[in-house]
């Protein structure tokens, strides 16, 4: 799992974090409407269904400027790595079980992103919906995941930096 600092203090949408929120916001919307074919609709707020109608058109917008599979994404997915140096270490998940079974990694440079794809990540998290249809996010309504602060482990935390890579 890569973990990067988000700054939403850009303007400009990023177009990195764009690829990634588009693909859950698609991923969320099929499961609306698999949800609505089993005949199991949830109940959405007015904010979750504006949210779900402002995703719609984006998608507009963007299939009628650009495809997805070209190569502006092949060099997008490299973009973040290009570069860049990062802290890791074994830590746990975030949500229950918080099994010990995560490689956490932090970039060394936060991401900035617009203050719009912030609120689209947020909401992504906080209506997170199961295969069952339920609401299965451990999130509040404003997207935010925390768990009680736990006891202080022995982490072997490593940086990669410039001289783990051969020229």
């Amino acid at each position: 799992m890569v973990v990067r600092h988000l700054n939403a203090s850009k303007t400009k949408d990023d177009d990195y974090m764009e690829m990634f929120l588009e693909g859950w916001e698609a991923a969320a919307d099929r499961t609306a409407e698999n949800c609505t074919l089993r005949g199991t609709p949830f109940l959405e707020t007015p904010h979750q269904l504006l949210a779900r109608t402002q995703r719609r058109h984006r998608r507009r917008l963007r299939d009628s400027h650009w495809s997805v599979g070209g190569k502006k994404h092949r060099k997008l997915l490299r973009q973040p790595f290009r570069n860049q140096y990062y802290y890791g270490y074994r830590g746990s998940l975030t949500v229950p079980p918080c099994s010990d079974i995560v490689l956490w990694y932090v970039v060394d440079n936060p991401m900035a992103i617009s203050a719009g794809q912030l609120r689209r990540l947020r909401d992504l998290v906080a209506d997170y919906r199961d295969a069952q249809c339920a609401l299965g996010t451990y999130a509040d309504e404003g997207g935010n995941v925390n768990r009680p602060i736990q006891p202080k482990h022995k982490h072997n935390v490593f940086h990669c930096d410039e001289s783990d890579y051969s020229n």
